[in-house]
């Protein structure tokens, strides 16, 4: 809970901060066009990041993006004139669908010294924010990375290419 909050407010803090109507905002859009950095703010990414920790059932259900955009929400009309999107996406897809609903399989970070594969359950994403939980209400595991032994291939992701076409603008 209380990371949920701080992260919250440190992001409508930031928006206000880059807001046209703030002074800070007035004076750093100033101090970016004298730098020739660009005129001003012109997109903004929401992402929901490691979406392959949540089950698959909520991963493609849109709940990730619904929590995403309630969370950011307000921040997002801090700066009306910025186009903005939303995103879900895992830069390194590191789990698999389990066999039973709400299950993943990969290699927990935690608790796993011999580094095996494992499936193990997963909590289903809320619809709406609750009023308050606590921790370990909702679990979902921290697991190592999966990737090749060889470098020059990069880990399998999920929309990431999305979020980086959006960002610069193709």
């Amino acid at each position: 809970m209380g990371r949920f909050n701080d992260t919250r407010q440190t992001i409508e803090d930031l928006f206000t901060t880059l807001s046209q109507e703030s002074t800070l905002g007035k004076r750093l859009a100033r101090t970016v066009k004298r730098l020739s950095l660009g005129s001003s703010l012109k997109r903004v990414a929401f992402v929901a990041n490691k979406a392959d920790l949540v089950s698959r059932e909520d991963w493609k259900s849109d709940g990730l993006r619904s929590l995403l955009r309630q969370m950011n929400g307000r921040a997002r009309e801090l700066l009306p004139n910025v186009e903005t999107e939303w995103f879900v996406c895992s830069a390194c897809v590191s789990t698999e669908r389990g066999s039973e609903e709400h299950s993943l399989v990969g290699t927990p970070l935690h608790g796993n010294v011999s580094k095996e594969l494992y499936e193990y359950p997963v909590s289903p994403l809320p619809e709406t924010w609750p009023r308050e939980w606590q921790s370990g209400d909702f679990s979902y595991r921290d697991v190592y990375p999966k990737v090749d032994a060889n470098v020059l291939y990069p880990p399998r992701h999920y929309q990431l290419n999305a979020v980086f076409d959006f960002v610069a603008m193709r």
